[in-house]
């Protein structure tokens, strides 16, 4: 899910098989890339953000397993979120992600000079752009970039970790928790679903004993579990499982 939001946002598509799908630390940098880039434009930049298309993204990919090692140490709560902190692959061996991290973190600097109407440190920090003014005039960035990532991203109302809080469109109040918030391509073995897949109505339940009411060739008969909530749980699909338990599975006539 994360991994098709960054690929939406930066412009190519991504296959996962099974055992060999994306790491979490290749999930976690191009998240933090393509939420920078996301949070950059909702704030109103019109900078354009180094070029990070399907040869770039593989790139990256391979300079980041090839980075190895186990997670930086994270001070501040700078490194914050999912998988290895970005300042870890500014030491990386491989040439072409230590570039486009330097670029990157020249562009965060660039965001923040065009939000805040400055151009050096000192006036980048009264506007509250500290982690942005610390990468100002350093000729090599050796660290600070996952701080200023984070800082543009908060100013969003993005979470690091890739999740994000979302309103009530009723009260306009914010729900309790952050709920994660992608785009997921999903490709199943579409031959046996054909042959598997119909339609069935989850009827009422009888009132003690909670077992469906009905038989197969009738309304109800199916029954909506544990397994099927969990389901739901694990994608966070809190409004979609509400409706499940209050309108689709509990006897509404007999309570």
């Amino acid at each position: 899910t994360l991994l098709g939001w960054a690929g939406e946002i930066l412009g190519f598509r991504s296959e996962t098989p099974v055992f060999q799908g994306a790491s979490e630390h290749e999930i976690g940098a191009l998240l933090k890339i393509s939420g920078s880039i996301w949070a950059a434009r909702s704030l109103g930049s019109d900078l354009e953000p180094p070029r990070l298309g399907p040869e770039e993204a593989r790139m990256l990919a391979e300079g980041i397993q090839a980075t190895g090692g186990g997670q930086v140490a994270r001070t501040n709560g700078a490194g914050v979120g999912l998988g290895r902190p970005l300042d870890g692959y500014l030491e990386s061996p491989v040439k072409g992600l230590r570039d486009f991290m330097e670029a990157f973190a020249r562009y965060l600097v660039e965001v923040a000079r065009e939000l805040s109407g400055g151009t050096i440190s000192e006036k980048l920090r009264e506007d509250g752009w500290d982690a942005a003014a610390d990468l100002v005039g350093a000729r090599r960035i050796k660290s600070g970039v996952d701080a200023a990532v984070n800082e543009l991203m908060n100013r969003a109302g993005l979470r690091p970790q890739g999740k994000a809080r979302l309103r009530d469109g009723r009260t306009g109040e914010e729900f309790d928790a952050d709920v994660t918030v992608g785009m997921i391509y999903m490709m199943k073995l579409s031959h046996l679903v054909d042959d598997k897949i119909h339609a069935r109505s989850i009827g009422p339940y009888s009132l003690v004993t909670q077992q469906p009411l009905a038989g197969k060739a009738q309304f109800g008969g199916q029954r909506f579990g544990e397994m099927e909530v969990w389901a739901l749980e694990a994608y966070g699909a809190a409004h979609t499982l509400q409706e499940m338990l209050t309108v689709k599975s509990d006897d509404v006539s007999g309570r």
